[in-house]
């Protein structure tokens, strides 16, 4: 399976200059709060770190949105609280108890799976069949074994909001909003420091564009 960057590489038709100018590159160094903006040519990473940005980066994006959130919980009203905490609570039930069925359904799929796989994998060993029989068999149940490991010994989580009251869920939903704010401008300033630890983002940035063309056909 590709990664994200080899990837991109495929959707450039393999122009591997243009791919270690407009993607690798914001792997790394100056260019790494970029990694997770959509698509970017040379020219709109230049006038990025010029100065021009084309856009909020998505740090900056969720940071705001998180204000915005904050500011909009905390006009609600009494009521909107207790209209949200009910809709909530009946949503986030129903998805649970959805959740409990499609896990049950699962866990019983793969139980099932297994032993009928476990008996055909014992049957080839004991009657000496050929090697690609044996090894597709064992290849099949380490398969079923590690999902119903991983997944289906463990129960979906019980929301939160189920066991609180409606003055718990307001103050959780609040302290949330808080930490998001907290959490997205840590990030944003991470981004700030990256951008102007080499002095020049964009001077860097011309100095790598320079050396892949001069060094790659």
């Amino acid at each position: 399976m590709p990664t994200g960057y080899t990837a991109q590489l495929e959707e450039m038709k393999y122009d591997v200059k243009r791919w270690l100018k407009e993607s690798v590159v914001r792997a790394f160094g100056v260019c790494m709060e970029l990694r997770d903006e959509g698509r970017m040519t040379q020219k709109d990473l230049m006038n990025f770190f010029k100065g021009a940005r084309h856009k909020e980066s998505f740090y900056e994006q969720m940071l705001r949105e998180s204000k915005e959130n904050l500011t909009k919980i905390m006009n609600r009203t009494p009521i909107d609280w207790e209209r949200e905490y009910s809709a909530t609570r009946l949503k986030e039930k129903a998805e649970y108890e959805e959740a409990v069925v499609r896990h049950q359904e699962k866990k019983a799929g793969h139980a099932k799976s297994i032993a009928k796989v476990a008996d055909l994998y014992h049957k080839a060993v004991k009657t000496n069949q050929e090697e690609l029989i044996v090894n597709s068999l064992k290849f099949a149940l380490d398969q079923l074994n590690m999902v119903y490991d991983s997944d289906c010994n463990y129960e979906p989580s019980v929301p939160a909001i189920i066991d609180q009251s409606a003055i718990e869920w307001q103050r959780w939903v609040v302290k949330s909003a808080h930490e998001d704010i907290v959490r997205y401008s840590k990030y944003v300033e991470e981004e700030a420091t990256e951008r102007h630890k080499s002095g020049s983002a964009a001077a860097s940035y011309e100095k790598l564009v320079k050396f892949v063309d001069k060094n790659c056909e």
